[in-house]
């Protein structure tokens, strides 16, 4: 029995690289294929390869086949792209075919290079490259290498990079019975019957790849059985040892940048073994990429539509040329679906969808809230509001809902008020559009009576309810103080989006005072992405707003992050759709400001310090129950400094107790020497607070020093420690003091 990892590998040889995706299975022509426009066969270094038409002509389509294939795969396209005026070469790759590879070289640049040979003896001035599957890979590898000498490139399904998930039992069960029986059949004692069991299993799985109805023949089996048996299958197997796509998409898109060529993507939408995810990415990867996707179409479009392809790559490349947009094409009798969340593909959605609406009636009605979060996602607000005005003519309620939710987003996104029209949205009976509606107005400053309508639509927690609702309504928690009721949401939450909880979870202890935990939960780095992974952009930005989570979680021990910057508010919708809110509440971006959380009642008092308000900090400090402030020094530090220093002999104590509580830490022995300081026992906060300058010599410690050393008559060392402060490039200075802080500077400013 092969094991899943191995068969996967097995696969991707016939498609290219060891990673994810099945093989680059046998394309197969229509029944109804022309007969091919080739010319004899040519050999140039042990490689196989025919020129068709004008030898004159402005272009040269380069053609490479996937795995298990030949130079015969193109015949069904050839005879019209040489009626479109292209010159075409087809060509065996080096050990495929009739070609040998006499360097024995099967890696990715070694093929490259026996296509480079064929160019070379052709001798064409403008060459455009097409690759379909593994010849794709190979296509990439020869435009990264040589990129100025390219006047386009068509990537055909390519084996470019990694879909996300594996291939369903479907797709790998035929494939492994196709494996078997080309490895059964080597130095087989009855090749006959070794023959017949890999047609047989080639039968059953060709059509599997192919989804256009009479794409398999006997002909093409047969090929295609002759092409796993022998040399065929010799390259396959070395293929398998030597391919790998690893850094082939930065490479490429290194190359491309030095040296722009237009560049055409051409999928069939209904790809099983390379699904039309990849043809997004080498989208994101190439921007400047024009996507041209089939419907009806699986793995190979060049064999099962091959008229329609052509035309594409006459447009692409041809007079008048590049093609303006993206392009999806239907078929007669075939149908397109968008099976993924929305706005996960957003440039291939919108692509279909405008397809789609372009056509009228009920179905362009049907797509146009999604082509609005297609738009939305990709930043594109006028297509925000064409999908939004093919909305607002109906008049049944599900669509106005609709309609409701997006005139909200887009108010959103231009910075307007989008309450009304997100309140409207509530009234939908679509769960997706509720909780869009919700999470975005959980984020959302709310009137006293649209926060109690938001409240009454999230409801109390259910224990299977998605992680968009918990977010919307921890939010909710936090914006009213509940920081206990934000953790709860996530309590034993773990079906998914660990990101996100984490964020979430790290913002609500931190809220709640619980910096321990918060700290644990923002420093807990999440497993690493594929560079290729299609929300790495939305994990990305969860992983950069860890870092502003830690930094306020510093500030409120009371000590300088070592970094510090927002978290910028991210609106992009895929992370509403894709169960990933806007991780960036104004938790980060401002103080906290609650006065009844522990970090509130300190931001709160340390503002009444800085205008000398004494007793309006303690007022501040009161409102809270110092219970509920258990890992918050920076609150106790105040609130005991400030006991100390009207006379509390109990302060020194209780700031000896929450050190040893809390292990010796360093910002509770801070507390404890300040508030040793305002008591007036300076020679032990002088001794304290040294060993916590030893520890942790940031800038307002230090000044603490100063100031301790102003009243034990060290004015020297204090203006020296002073004056170092000043030019320090990090020193903002510190306005909020208490009381014997603001004598001692007043002290060490007085004449001498």
């Amino acid at each position: 029995m092969v094991a899943r990892a191995s068969l996967i590998a097995w696969l991707l040889v016939a498609c290219g690289p060891r990673a994810v995706a099945p093989p680059a299975c046998p394309p197969v022509a229509p029944a109804s294929a022309a007969p091919p426009a080739a010319g004899a066969d040519r050999e140039v270094d042990g490689l196989r390869y025919r020129v068709s038409g004008d030898a004159t002509a402005a272009t040269t389509l380069v053609l490479v086949h996937g795995n298990f294939d030949r130079l015969e795969t193109w015949e069904p396209i050839v005879p019209a792209l040489v009626a479109a005026g292209f010159q075409v070469v087809t060509l065996d790759l080096p050990g495929y075919g009739q070609s040998r590879n006499r360097h024995d070289d099967y890696t990715l640049r070694g093929l490259a290079e026996g296509v480079r040979t064929v160019v070379e003896a052709v001798g064409a001035a403008r060459v455009v490259l097409v690759g379909n599957s593994l010849g794709g890979a190979v296509v990439a590898t020869y435009a990264a290498a040589w990129p100025a000498t390219l006047a386009g490139v068509v990537l055909e399904d390519a084996n470019f990079s990694y879909p996300d998930e594996w291939p369903s039992r479907e797709m790998t069960e035929p494939f492994t019975a196709i494996l078997r029986a080309a490895a059964a059949g080597v130095d087989a004692a009855d090749p006959a019957a070794a023959h017949a069991a890999l047609r047989e299993a080639i039968a059953r799985g060709l059509p599997i790849a192919l989804r256009r109805p009479g794409a398999v023949t006997d002909a093409v089996i047969d090929r295609y059985t002759a092409g796993l048996e022998g040399r065929g299958y010799q390259a396959v197997v070395a293929a398998r040892a030597a391919v790998t796509t690893e850094g082939l998409a930065a490479r490429f898109a290194t190359a491309h940048a030095a040296h722009p060529f237009p560049l055409l993507v051409a999928w069939g939408l209904d790809d099983p073994l390379l699904p039309v995810a990849a043809a997004e990415r080498i989208r994101r990867t190439v921007p400047a990429a024009r996507l041209w996707l089939i419907a009806g179409t699986g793995h190979a479009p060049h064999l099962e539509r091959p008229a329609e392809l052509a035309a594409a790559i006459a447009a692409q490349f041809g007079p008048g040329g590049p093609l303006p947009d993206d392009q999806v094409v239907i078929p007669a009798g075939a149908t397109v679906a968008t099976p993924w969340p929305v706005a996960e593909l957003p440039v291939v959605e919108r692509a279909i969808r405008r397809q789609v609406a372009a056509a009228g009636g009920a179905d362009a009605l049907a797509v146009a809230p999604w082509l609005a979060l297609d738009a939305l996602a990709l930043g594109d607000l006028d297509g925000v509001a064409a999908a939004l005005a093919i909305m607002t003519a109906a008049t049944d309620a599900a669509t106005q809902a609709r309609a409701a939710l997006v005139r909200g987003l887009l108010a959103s996104a231009r910075g307007e008020d989008a309450t009304p029209a997100l309140l409207a949205a509530l009234a939908s009976d679509e769960d997706w559009v509720r909780e869009l509606a919700l999470t975005r107005l959980a984020l959302s400053r709310l009137t006293p009576g649209a926060a109690a309508t938001v409240d009454a639509a999230l409801g109390p927690l259910a224990p299977t309810e998605s992680i968009r609702r918990r977010v919307a309504r921890a939010a909710r928690a936090m914006a009213t103080g509940r920081y206990q009721d934000a953790v709860a949401q996530f309590d034993g939450w773990n079906r998914g989006a660990p990101e996100v909880r984490a964020l979430w979870l790290g913002l609500a202890l931190y809220g709640a005072g619980r910096l321990d935990e918060a700290d644990a939960v923002a420093s807990r780095r999440p497993a690493k992405a594929p560079p290729d992974d299609p929300l790495a952009t939305v994990r990305d930005a969860l992983e950069h707003c860890r870092w502003p989570l830690a930094s306020r979680i510093d500030r409120a021990r009371g000590w300088d992050p070592l970094l510090d910057w927002p978290c910028e508010a991210l609106v992009d919708v895929r992370h509403l759709a894709d169960e990933l809110p806007p991780p960036a509440l104004g938790h980060l971006t401002t103080a906290t400001g609650d006065p009844a959380t522990a970090l509130g009642a300190a931001e709160g008092a340390a503002a009444a310090l800085a205008t000398g308000d004494d007793a309006g900090a303690r007022a501040a400090l009161a409102a809270v129950d110092p219970a509920l402030a258990t890992q918050v020094p920076a609150y106790h530090r105040l609130r005991l400094a400030l006991a100390a220093a009207a006379g509390d002999r109990r302060a020194v104590a209780e700031a000896r107790a929450l050190v040893a509580r809390h292990d010796g830490g360093w910002p509770w022995r801070w507390a404890l020497a300040t508030t040793l300081h305002a008591a007036g026992k300076l020679a032990d906060a002088e001794r304290e607070l040294r060993e916590v300058v030893a520890i942790a010599p940031i800038d307002p410690v230090r000044e603490e020093l100063a100031w301790l050393l102003v009243d034990r008559g060290h004015l020297a060392e204090a203006r020296a420690l002073r004056a170092r402060l000043a030019a320090s490039a990090a020193w903002r200075g510190v306005a909020a003091r208490l009381p014997h802080q603001r004598r001692a500077a007043a002290a060490l400013a007085a004449p001498p």
